[in-house]
């Protein structure tokens, strides 16, 4: 599948990807601090998120082969991937699938371990607004409001709202397709073997997505995987910690041979 993206400077490649109902314009301003520094940095929105189209099937396997389809297609040649959350998911099975794909990856927030389906409250919220009735942007969040109490929370996911017509509201996301898809978000992507490329996973220590005992399960899988927790960061360590986040992942890639 051919993915919506953007590219901003010049320089060493780095292709940075979205999470879950996610969007690349939720990594722009990251992006935007790499550009100067020497990097090319790719933002791709991953399928059925975004401009990107729209596909019933919704699996890593898939997401993979679309990042590897769009690598070939731009000529982007060893590059960094970086995925937050679903996109690091389907960067570790990039790796796996195609394993020349990538000189090296930098995992955000999120293990190759399974976890348990925890967006239905999400789903509940979004398949409750009627956008055949709202009509505005605050009538959305008013809605959202009932079953998702977290501003933040609602504030990202209406980012996705655009007007498709005057007066009619849609989501950028296949909310279908992505409802479909909740158990398979969780999914492991633990390699088939252990998979020696760098990487680096960075985590937020406010966050409960990476459990830090269960690090060693990790490195089993990644042998030459660095960890990095960030103070005063949960999930979303790009916009809660930036400047910490830049520091980290330029050490990394500084010490690629």
């Amino acid at each position: 599948m051919y993915l919506n993206y953007r590219v901003l400077g010049e320089g060493k490649p780095i292709v940075i990807l979205h999470g879950f109902l996610g969007v690349s314009d939720n990594w722009q301003t990251f992006a935007r601090s790499l550009a100067p520094l020497g990097f090319s940095v790719y933002l791709f929105d991953l399928r059925n998120h975004g401009l990107s189209p729209h596909n019933p099937e919704h699996t890593y396997a898939v997401m993979a082969a679309d990042v590897a389809f769009m690598l070939s297609e731009l000529k982007i040649h060893n590059p960094i991937i970086m995925g937050h959350s679903m996109g690091g998911k389907v960067t570790m099975k990039l790796a796996n699938d195609f394993p020349n794909s990538m000189k090296a990856m930098i995992i955000v927030d999120i293990a190759p371990y399974a976890y348990p389906p925890h967006h239905q409250t999400i789903f509940k919220g979004l398949l409750s607004v009627d956008l055949n009735v709202i009509k505005t942007r605050a009538e959305a969040d008013e809605k959202l409001a009932e079953t998702i109490t977290d501003l933040s929370m609602r504030q990202f996911l209406l980012k996705n709202l655009y007007w498709k017509e005057e007066g009619q509201l849609a989501w950028r996301f296949n909310i279908d397709a992505l409802a479909n898809a909740i158990e398979i978000i969780g999914e492991a992507t633990l390699p088939d073997s252990p998979n020696f490329l760098p990487a680096l996973f960075v985590y937020g220590e406010d966050s409960d997505y990476v459990n830090p005992t269960r690090i060693p399960e990790i490195s089993a899988a990644f042998p030459s995987a660095k960890f990095i927790g960030i103070q005063g960061a949960g999930h979303w360590v790009h916009a809660q910690q930036p400047a910490k986040l830049q520091s980290v992942v330029l050490d990394f890639v500084k010490n690629l041979k």
